[in-house]
């Protein structure tokens, strides 16, 4: 039964997907919910590919993962000016209980190998729009990654060069323990 529900849940996060596809209103609409799909993320129903689909391709939607301001649900679609607010800034006030960013790398520390693949899929999309870098997002998930030992090693991988041959550490779950091997 339980494997229903998961194939239930799959299916609704592909639906919302293709719902917001090209769609701004449908995009924004959905990303009124994503306090929601935060506390399914990690199961393996994509969540993670779902909320990316809303805001990869909307600036507004973009730029709230940082400033923690939804314009559009606040009625602002067109108030220039606090996007360009949150653009210029490097340094702002972060809401750690609503901000997607926060959320995510905060969810490096326990997740499931699986699950870091889908955060670091977030956090390469949080940085961009349109090949342009998103400077508030990246100072954000730097500051964050780096101020952090656990999560820096969690994020980057061990490196090593050994008879001309690049060597990575990771951790293997079915074992339990660290294995290396070459790139």
């Amino acid at each position: 039964m339980l494997r229903y529900f998961e194939h239930i849940g799959c299916l609704i996060y592909e639906l919302l997907i293709y719902i917001c596809k090209d769609n701004r209103e449908n995009e924004v609409e959905c990303f009124k919910y994503v306090d929601i799909f935060k506390k399914q993320a990690g199961y393996g129903l994509g969540v993670t590919n779902c909320i990316i689909s809303m805001f990869s391709n909307n600036e507004m939607l973009l730029y709230s993962l940082y400033s923690n301001q939804n314009f559009y649900a606040r009625g602002r679609t067109e108030d220039q000016s606090a996007l360009r607010m949150s653009r210029a800034s490097n340094v702002a006030k972060i809401n750690e209980d609503t901000s997607l960013i926060y959320f995510f790398i905060n969810q490096l520390k326990g997740a499931s190998s699986r699950f870091h693949l889908d955060i670091l899929k977030f956090l390469s999309a949080a940085c961009k729009f349109e090949d342009q870098g998103i400077t508030v997002n990246q100072n954000l998930i730097n500051s964050m990654l780096f101020e952090s030992k656990e999560l820096k090693s969690i994020a980057f991988l061990p490196i090593s060069c050994k008879d001309d041959k690049i060597y990575f550490e990771v951790t293997d779950p079915a074992v339990g323990r660290n294995v290396s091997g070459p790139l």
